[in-house]
């Protein structure tokens, strides 16, 4: 008898609704597994799912500043779904709903505090548990379950392309073919257009029969190999194709659609959206969702920042993290970002081009390549092979397009990172948060301090107060040493001056703390909750004696003479050394 042996919730996205609607849902993406070896892959609506936090009870309100954690048995337990968060927390806090404040919103002074928001209300010192999301909650809570806890799974992850005409003006970028590919099941659609301006007489029958020929020609090994079902679709225009690789997508439900920069795969399907009048949401949200509750946002990830060195400067595509956020069984995620952004530590390759990255990880295993022809071979790695295939080799330019997915996921079943990598370093969060890691420890830090007794506080902006601006900032904290302090010389460059040393050195090295937060934290044992008191000056004392000693004091005794001979105005030791000789003698 078949029989549930496991279970994992991948991913959970809110579903808010919109005006004039008083429930919302969850979007719940989970996957169970049975003793006969199989899975199944699953979707579920859970209405009106109500979130914990907690609020002070009455007699501990009397602090104005938010604190770190805060004891479970001084607070009282609140259950609300997110639309009912602020009148649940006003009747907990004993608000007086009615009072209008500058913003035109219910507001309350209370015990000096001041709630110009209802943000400012769920976020204040009285609050506690808001920084972990409904969502995070749920997919926790789901992960808690028995059958859960004993179920360990790499993710399902499905690779997704699309190629677009790059010869026709009045067709520039257009969609002409897309695969999506996972495991054993490939599905490639094609825009007949695409062929027809090759072959203009041939039929869409004929097309087909002639794709699975040249299918078998190129791909027969690795279609054996990995056991491919492959199916093929002819369809009349760039949206049928859109719309056909989306609807296996939705009832095959993979945990992540992976993409080799992701933004041109995702900019050019919204495009065709836009040229075809229709919304994004109904393509990419799951079936299931109601239509008022579906959305669509992309977020192609920053153009510009600062450098850890305070440089400003463009990001390549690597550099990125793009993101899709529609209530979907799949997660979008961009494989060439993850690759760099896992990696980065190890220095940038020079190219992240995908057929670079596959030759670097399978050295000896040449068929997982970018697929070339001999007719074109010798335009490889140019514009003009993708001209030279589109116009005079579709059919094979369609196979090319099938098995960039496959070499995608033969990359992913090697590196492990969108089925493991990734799970593992959002593991209770939301996958929007990988790329913020303060958030993800505060998630951490949210179930640890439950175990414990307590509720976890609240981040955020308003955490600061106007004496914060006084003291020493986070600005500056790197620096390059001098020349002069230097103990190795550098290179002799000079053939007629032999004992001559420059400062030019030719192997340079960059020490940096790694992930200072939490670690320092924890070694120094610094937190709200152990201040007692914050220095914003020492009269005679300057700031770089105050930043040396700041961190010199991880060093405990051994740094204990110079501390007290800046900080305490205390004699040095030469000093001291003199003054031991005068007693003695």
């Amino acid at each position: 008898m078949r029989e549930k042996i496991g279970t994992q919730c991948r991913n959970v996205v809110y579903c808010k609704p919109p005006a004039g609607i008083d429930y919302d849902y969850h979007f719940v993406k989970y996957t169970d597994y049975y003793n006969d070896g199989t899975k199944e892959n699953k979707v579920a609506l859970k209405k009106d799912y109500e979130k914990t936090f907690w609020v002070c009870s009455k007699g501990n309100r009397n602090h104005k500043q938010k604190k770190e954690r805060f004891p479970l048995e001084k607070l009282e337990e609140v259950k609300a779904t997110r639309l009912e968060m602020v009148n649940k927390t006003k009747r907990a806090l004993g608000i007086k709903f009615g009072t209008k404040m500058e913003n035109g919103q219910d507001a309350v002074i209370h015990t000096g505090n001041k709630f110009s928001s209802d943000r400012d209300l769920l976020r204040g010192p009285y609050v506690f548990g808001m920084d972990l999301s409904s969502t995070a909650e749920l997919k926790y809570k789901y992960n808690q379950q028995p059958l859960a806890q004993q179920t360990e799974q790499l993710a399902d992850v499905a690779a997704f392309d699309v190629e677009t005409n790059i010869r026709d003006k009045s067709r520039w970028e257009w969609i002409e073919m897309a695969t999506l590919s996972i495991k054993d099941t490939c599905i490639t659609v094609v825009d007949f257009h695409f062929i027809q301006e090759k072959f203009p007489r041939i039929s869409k029958e004929e097309a087909l029969e002639r794709l699975y020929k040249y299918d078998e020609i190129y791909l027969g090994n690795i279609n054996k190999e990995r056991n491919i079902k492959q199916e093929f679709y002819i369809v009349d225009n760039e949206w049928q194709v859109l719309e056909t690789i989306f609807k296996r997508a939705h009832e095959i439900k993979p945990d992540f659609i992976s993409a080799w920069n992701m933004d041109y795969d995702i900019s050019r399907s919204l495009e065709c959206c836009a040229r075809f009048g229709k919304d994004p949401k109904d393509l990419f949200s799951d079936p299931i969702v109601p239509e008022e509750f579906r959305f669509f946002k992309y977020n192609p990830g920053k153009e510009a920042g600062l450098s850890k060195k305070g440089v400003f400067k463009s990001y390549a595509n690597f550099e990125k993290w793009p993101q899709v956020h529609c209530p979907s069984s799949f997660v979008f995620a961009d494989s060439m970002c993850f690759y760099y952004n896992s990696r980065k530590h190890l220095g940038k390759e020079p190219s992240y081009k995908l057929d670079y990255i596959l030759e670097k990880e399978f050295p000896k295993k040449e068929y997982i390549r970018k697929l070339k022809f001999d007719e074109t071979k010798h335009l490889a790695g140019t514009i003009e092979w993708h001209l030279a295939m589109q116009t005079q080799y579709p059919f094979e330019y369609i196979i090319y397009n099938k098995f960039d997915c496959i070499a995608l996921e033969y990359l992913d079943e090697q590196t492990l990172d969108l089925c493991s990598s990734l799970p593992s370093a959002v593991a209770t969060g939301d996958y929007q948060d990988y790329e913020s890691e303060p958030k993800r420890l505060a998630n951490e830090m949210h179930w640890f301090n439950l175990e414990r007794g307590y509720a976890y506080g609240n981040g955020g902006q308003d955490n600061v107060i106007d004496l914060d601006k006084e003291l020493i900032g986070r600005d500056d904290w790197i620096i390059t040493l001098r020349a002069d302090l230097l103990v190795e010389p550098g290179m002799n460059l000079m053939e007629d001056a032999p004992c001559l040393f420059t400062n030019i050195h030719e192997d340079n090295g960059d020490i940096d703390v790694t992930s200072s937060y939490p670690s320092s934290n924890a070694a120094m044992n610094t937190s709200r909750e152990t201040l007692s008191k914050e220095l914003i000056s020492i009269d005679g004392v300057d700031e770089i004696d105050r930043r040396q000693c700041g961190i010199n004091f991880s060093g405990g005794f051994v740094n204990s003479v110079e501390i007290g001979t800046k900080l305490f105005a205390l004699p040095e030791m030469s000093d001291v050394l003199k003054e031991f000789d005068q007693d003695m003698n």
